[in-house]
């Protein structure tokens, strides 16, 4: 069984597949709150701290910054998409692009719907954590067969 720790699951639980369904937000020093990560939509830097947002629209604020608090939460589904976001992908609704032609955004699910931009070097790794596959133009690259 693995053991948690106040401040860090151990890596070896999560190469065994045993991740904990819950994460420890330190609020301060001495106020730690547990989440279930599925209640998450995004985390966002805010100085050296990190904006936790759930369904309320107030969000929880964790002291650490945001390099710290997103490796706990990537065995649940977050990706990073920009240096201040990291968002949970069972909380996308819309990926698109932005009327200059060459940026993306995304808009997450209601009730939160904030539309967050993907930066450029973040978007391929989106692109893949969803499951995309990049299709291979056949007249280009010669035909299969």
């Amino acid at each position: 069984m693995c053991r948690q720790s106040v401040r860090v699951v151990t890596k070896s639980c999560y190469k065994a597949g045993m991740a904990p369904r819950r994460i420890l937000i330190h609020i301060s020093r001495s106020e730690h709150r547990v989440l279930d990560p599925d209640d998450v939509y995004y985390l966002r830097a805010r100085g050296g701290e990190t904006e936790v947002r759930l369904r309320s629209r107030i969000p929880l604020v964790d002291v650490r910054p945001i390099g710290e608090v997103v490796p706990l939460f990537e065995p649940f589904g977050f990706v990073r998409i920009h240096r201040e976001h990291a968002v949970n992908l069972a909380r996308i609704r819309l990926l698109r692009q932005q009327a200059d032609g060459r940026d993306w955004e995304l808009k997450l699910e209601p009730p939160v719907n904030k539309v967050l931009s993907i930066a450029r070097d973040r978007l391929a790794g989106l692109r893949t954590a969803l499951g995309h596959r990049r299709r291979v133009d056949h007249r280009i690259h010669g035909s299969i067969g």
